[in-house]
């Protein structure tokens, strides 16, 4: 769902808010009895002892592949955020429904299984590697828990709970929370997969390891530039949430400086 841009201009080209339904695979288990979801088209039908058809913007049923959904729902938002706009993709459903399926992937350095966020860093990588030479990024990202109230830095639990501060240039942000440079997206899902060791986490009958928190993923961009004798400087966080059994969100966001 892209969203304002901080810019001034008017919108980015792929502006708007799209529903769409992702019906991931079925496992082992579920492949034992007949499906009871549908998907044709743009519409999901469900079938049981009263019958229900619901219609989205777009519909990916079990064939559907993870690198179809990014390249319908994530790449043209990622175009966007490096062009100055906000940017939101929030996944909603019950536990096991596939929303972490979608989001990470069942591996998150298997190139074929990759979720959203994967490909999205590989894309920015893909941007940043094909800018102009006199253009400098430099990129770090932070992982940190939101559980019973209280903000853990994942890079460094024993740092305990973070303050979140709030000020007209930077915005929201958290104070003392730990920020690692990375220089490629294998980097980057390294110190992803290291965090998300820390994390909290709870068997349920539908899922033997589900997150009991919201995760925040937070990517930042930096451009420097110099023209006119003026640096500019660019923002960019990107954030991976859960708070199981309900939702997962995905948001990228930019600030620009002058």
């Amino acid at each position: 769902m892209p969203g304002t841009p901080l810019t001034g201009s008017k919108g980015g080209a792929n502006a708007g808010i799209r529903v769409v339904c992702r019906v991931r695979p079925r496992n082992s288990k579920e492949m034992q009895s007949e499906s009871c979801v549908k998907a044709e088209g743009e519409s999901i039908e469900i079938v049981g002892e009263e019958h229900h058809t619901f219609t989205f913007d777009a519909v990916f049923g079990p064939e559907g592949t993870q690198r179809q959904l990014y390249d319908a729902v994530a790449a043209p938002i990622l175009e966007d955020v490096m062009c100055g706009f906000n940017g939101t993709i929030f996944a909603y459903g019950q536990t096991s429904s596939g929303k972490t399926h979608t989001m990470q992937g069942p591996d998150l350095f298997d190139t074929e299984q990759q979720g959203l966020i994967p490909r999205a860093l590989t894309n920015l990588f893909q941007f940043v590697e094909a800018a102009p030479e006199d253009i400098d990024f430099m990129v770090k990202l932070s992982l940190v828990e939101i559980y019973m109230e209280r903000v853990c830095d994942l890079f460094e639990p024993s740092k305990g709970d973070l303050r979140i501060r709030e000020d007209k240039q930077r915005g929201v942000w958290l104070e003392g929370v730990t920020e690692h440079y990375v220089a490629s997206p294998i980097e980057a899902l390294q110190w992803m997969k290291h965090g998300e060791a820390n994390r909290s986490v709870a068997a349920t009958q539908m899922n033997s390891q589900s997150s009991r928190s919201h995760l925040i993923f937070i990517v930042t961009l930096i451009q420097q530039h110099t023209r006119d004798g003026q640096q500019l400087l660019f923002y960019t966080s990107a954030y991976e949430s859960h708070c199981l059994p309900f939702n997962v969100s995905f948001c990228m966001s930019v600030v620009m400086q002058v």
